[in-house]
């Protein structure tokens, strides 16, 4: 963690650069930050080329309760795509809201934080 933030960083390979990403929520799940990301594709002509789409911003430590690691799982909703597919570690697509919450559940998780509005 740096200082009193902890960076929440996800970049993914995307078939278009008409794709963006954007982190919505954070949850804590014991140590384990879990991050919600959802990507859209914007309307009208994009470049039909690989392209690493991100989005970052600095949650403020405060809204942890106890220690936290400051590694961060990343589930992703709304890939369209089947390839090219990801070479992060860190980056689980899953296929809807529902699916990630099972996930949340599963870890024993609850939201802490909604990401800015960019």
């Amino acid at each position: 963690m740096s200082g009193q933030c902890l960076e929440m960083k996800v970049k993914i390979q995307a078939p278009s650069s008409g794709y963006k990403i954007k982190i919505e929520k954070i949850y804590q799940a014991g140590q384990t930050v879990i991050a919600l990301c959802r990507v859209s594709q914007s309307e009208g002509m994009a470049a039909q080329a690989i392209t690493g789409i991100e989005d970052s911003f600095l949650c403020p430590a405060a809204v942890f309760h106890g220690g936290v690691s400051t590694e961060v799982q990343y589930y992703v909703i709304g890939r369209s795509w089947t390839s090219p597919e990801n070479n992060e570690a860190d980056v689980t697509f899953v296929e809807s809201d529902d699916a990630f919450q099972a996930k949340v559940k599963e870890a024993g998780g609850r939201m802490v934080f909604n990401a800015p509005k960019k």
